[in-house]
């Protein structure tokens, strides 16, 4: 019985080891998504600030010319 009990508490410890490695790269994917999302977050935060600048500017290219034009 004895040697039964020793063989089940060294298959745990070797079950151990791939959860152990599991949860951590589960951890570094949770981490590497994150920092994903961070840099689509700025790619769009940049283009909509880019985009918003050029449409004032011609929403204002666009009202001086109808001043201009006595409109």
């Amino acid at each position: 019985m004895n040697d039964l009990n020793e063989i089940d508490g060294e298959a745990e410890a070797f079950e151990t080891v791939p959860v152990r490695t599991a949860r951590r790269s589960r951890g570094a994917t949770a981490v590497e998504y994150a920092l994903i999302v961070a840099l689509i977050a700025g790619i769009i935060i940049g283009a909509v600030g880019l985009l918003g600048q050029r449409t004032q500017g011609l929403y204002q290219t666009t009202e001086n010319e109808m001043v201009d034009a006595g409109l």
